[in-house]
């Protein structure tokens, strides 16, 4: 089976440009250029589109900047479009970008602790809004993750007395 069949079968995606290295509806493997032609399914997947586009930026801070560009976007989407895959994926893309930022990016200061604990906040009805219990142990893991991620960059007292 090849790399990609692996990822098709094991890693979730949304449309055509939701999920990790996937865009254009295909998994990117490193050293490929993605397909942008290819339509996105809602407004949401236009965003992931979007984010891909942008997620090429050559530094940390454009990457971050990116991350930061998706969250907004999808806070300013019309919830009601959205179907409960949608509200599951929009909450997840946003936790995960915050992680991104703050850990993967290394840029926590793009976020006050306002910022995230409202993001996550958003996060969370997104979550609700699926269908899905948002206090499940799946849930409280994702949470329990997050924290540790963020207590990582305790030493920037970006996001002390969030949890």
């Amino acid at each position: 089976m090849s790399i990609t069949g692996l990822l098709q079968d094991f890693v979730p995606t949304y449309g055509n440009y939701g999920g990790p290295d996937y865009s254009g509806g295909v998994f990117v493997l490193p050293g490929q250029q993605p397909n942008y032609d290819v339509p996105p399914i809602d407004n949401l997947d236009a965003l992931f589109r979007q984010h891909d586009i942008w997620s090429g930026a050559p530094t940390s801070a454009g990457r971050a900047d990116a991350d930061l560009a998706l969250i907004e976007g999808i806070r300013q989407l019309n919830s009601d479009t959205l179907t409960p895959e949608g509200h599951l994926w929009a909450g997840a893309a946003i936790l995960a970008m915050i992680g991104d930022i703050a850990v993967r990016q290394h840029h926590p200061e793009k976020l006050t602790p306002n910022e995230a604990l409202d993001f996550s906040g958003e996060a969370f009805q997104h979550i609700a809004q699926s269908g899905v219990d948002p206090f499940s142990p799946s849930a409280v893991a994702v949470e329990n993750s997050l924290e540790q991620a963020w207590s990582w960059t305790s030493h920037l007292n970006v996001f002390d007395g969030i949890f």
